[in-house]
């Protein structure tokens, strides 16, 4: 559970009954013939799912007679701290640094939207996080390349993981975890490590969703701040896309997802039935003009089935799976392949760049013929031979 809980803790339970538990708490557990501390990452009707913050699989179903309790006070060293004061303690700081990282773009006339972080989360949901943040995406037109790394160097930001598409940077504060940003100059959500899979999904229909997204972006008062945050429709897309992105995986993002699907419902302008209708519009809209249905579909299908997010069926039918000619497997694909999944684990990097290839592969609005070509691409043609390496290992292994 490191960062949050360290050898050598001591932890103060208190007992507590499984309906009570929420998303985020951390439990006490015995399972299996062992005993753990791990974060509560789903609530269903009658059972639970826990995961510890560094672990790739989750613990599975929990149930009443597996909860032990709630921990709700650490004792490391002579110091008593409870997860909420370290929490806290991380997103103060973090909150304070990505007040300066925007004061300095808007000082240097850098249009920017935050993607995703901190803001988002205290904007919507109103209160502190209940986990720590890792990071904090910003999206800045590429022609500010060079602005930006004199913007955190001057800011005592150590740069990292330089690409065509994003640029990272790093800095250790007196927290427990590292303050980092990652600075996107589009809104990507294929796969960074690769250039232009035009044969996939147009570059230009990239540069089109980067553009709305500055275009469109808010201005949002925070906690006696303001920062640039992307509109609603365009806060749930990149969400979306940000998910499939992580091959469907992770459901802390899906939380942030649900909570900011219900808020399209309260808009104090009109009434809740005609906002819903309103978002709902746009959202498809959207969607359709940039042909991202093939990829945000399982989205919020895995959104209403875990999480029972009140999304329309109208909408979810009116951006089904695009079957063109020649090509019925996008449908058999999500079905067979997304739908099953376990969205509670998480892969190995070399197994998640394989499957978010597959994924980017089947689910691509493009025609069959026209998605061959990818395989002429030098970085995708190393990545399969990476990949078909590896399987060889394994079977060999076994043998």
């Amino acid at each position: 559970m490191l960062p949050l809980l360290w050898p050598e803790d001591v932890l103060f339970i208190k007992k507590i009954l499984l309906g009570r538990l929420k998303i985020n708490d951390i439990a006490l557990i015995e399972k299996g013939g062992r005993l753990f501390a791990h974060r509560i990452i789903y609530k269903g009707k009658k059972y639970l799912v826990s995961k510890g913050d560094n672990n790739m699989v989750s613990d599975g179903k929990i149930t009443q007679n597996n909860v032990l309790g709630l921990v709700y006070k650490i004792k490391r060293g002579k110091n008593f701290l409870s997860p909420r004061d370290l929490y806290l303690l991380q997103s103060t700081i973090y909150f304070q640094e990505i007040a300066r990282v925007t004061t300095g773009l808007e000082k240097n006339r850098i249009d920017y939207v935050i993607l995703k972080g901190l803001p988002v989360h205290l904007y919507y949901e109103k209160s502190q996080p209940r986990r720590f943040y890792a990071d904090c995406d910003i999206l800045v037109e590429k022609k500010n390349k060079a602005k930006i790394e004199r913007i955190f160097q001057d800011l005592k930001y150590l740069k990292k993981n330089i690409s065509e598409h994003k640029m990272e940077f790093v800095a250790y504060k007196k927290t427990v975890l590292p303050v980092v940003f990652d600075i996107h100059f589009e809104a990507s959500f294929t796969m960074t490590q690769v250039n232009k899979l035009n044969s996939l999904y147009p570059q230009k229909s990239i540069d089109g969703l980067t553009k709305d997204f500055l275009e469109t972006r808010q201005r949002t008062a925070i906690q006696n701040q303001s920062f640039y945050l992307l509109s609603l429709n365009n806060q749930v897309l990149y969400l979306a896309l940000h998910f499939f992105h992580h091959n469907f995986r992770g459901t802390f993002r899906l939380a942030l997802l649900d909570m900011i699907v219900r808020h399209s419902g309260k808009s104090r302008a009109q009434s809740r039935d005609a906002s819903r209708i309103r978002f709902w519009t746009s959202q498809n809209d959207i969607i359709k003009k940039y042909k991202l249905g093939n990829f945000v579909y399982p989205v919020f299908f895995i959104l209403k089935k875990y999480f029972q997010t009140p999304i329309p069926t109208n909408f979810l039918k009116s951006i089904t799976l695009r079957r063109e000619r020649f090509q019925t497997v996008p449908y058999n694909y999500v079905n067979d392949n997304i739908l099953t999944i376990n969205i509670f684990d998480e892969e190995t990097r070399v197994a998640a760049g394989a499957t978010r290839f597959k994924n980017l592969f089947f689910l691509s609005p493009r025609p069959f013929l026209q998605k061959i070509l990818v395989f002429f691409n030098p970085k995708i043609s190393y990545l399969v031979i990476r990949v078909l390496i590896k399987k060889f290992r394994q079977l060999f292994s076994f043998s």
